[in-house]
């Protein structure tokens, strides 16, 4: 298991997740180690954004209730996202290992335009 400051700072640094809320919701939603990327589908990782965008359910605000607003969730985010999910699928595949290494945007980037031929 990954520190939760240090994904935290990867989720900010390599995929965009812009501010410490944003990283902290895709944490919450599952995105708590490097080796759960090979787990998501494009459209899980999709669905996964979509929710922590808008969460549903309520919360209170000054003892008063209101719906929950949710957090931005980058367009750039959500792609890398699902790069990284492809990324971490291949790695599994030619048992490469699966760490904050291999799956940083420096690595992770190259995969585009092998994701997008089909």
């Amino acid at each position: 298991m990954v520190n939760v400051q240090t994904m935290r700072a990867f989720l900010r640094n390599h995929y965009k997740a812009g501010n410490d809320d944003t990283a902290n919701a895709l944490m919450d939603a599952g995105l708590d180690d490097y080796e759960i990327f090979q787990e998501f589908s494009n459209m899980d990782m999709h669905n996964l954004c979509a929710a922590v965008r808008k969460p549903g359910g309520q919360i209170l605000v000054n003892n008063v209730s209101q719906p929950n607003p949710g957090v931005k969730v980058p367009p750039l985010c959500e792609m890398r996202h699902k790069l990284g999910a492809y990324a971490a699928k291949y790695y599994a595949f030619v048992g490469r290992p699966i760490n904050a290494q291999s799956m940083s945007w420096m690595y992770v980037k190259h995969f585009y335009e092998i994701a997008h031929l089909n």
